[in-house]
């Protein structure tokens, strides 16, 4: 009887510890890589890679920066936009789509008051 209580402790245990492995193998195989942009830049990337561009951001100035529309879709996905606070700005998240290349261009604006321009060339290449 005290074996199978073991028994049935270490098979629980177990799995509690699959668990956890799976869901750190996960959480690192969706990572994205992050780019900071600094100036006019070229980054290459593979098919299917996931990347995040981080551009620091203060919401008091009421300056926020917006992706400009005019990139090639059909090559980069923009999946989201996220603020993360003043200390770590805001975060645009891509995946790549299609080999190719294609400029992205993001505006620090304040309604029409443009403070601040960042482009960056996004070249996708086979894995």
């Amino acid at each position: 009887m005290v074996f199978k209580k073991i028994l049935r402790f270490n098979i629980i245990s177990m799995n509690k510890y699959i668990a956890a492995i799976l869901f750190i193998a996960l959480f690192f195989s969706c990572s994205y890589h992050t780019i900071e942009v600094n100036s006019k830049q070229t980054i290459t990337l593979k098919l299917n890679e996931k990347f995040r561009i981080n551009l620091p951001e203060d919401h008091t100035s009421g300056y926020t920066w917006q992706l400009n529309d005019t990139y090639d879709r059909s090559i980069i996905d923009h999946i989201n936009t996220v603020w993360e606070g003043k200390s770590n700005g805001v975060f645009f998240y891509f995946k790549a789509t299609k080999i190719g290349t294609t400029v992205l261009n993001f505006t620090s604006r304040k309604y029409d008051d443009i403070n601040s321009v960042k482009e960056m060339t996004i070249t996708i290449s086979e894995n």
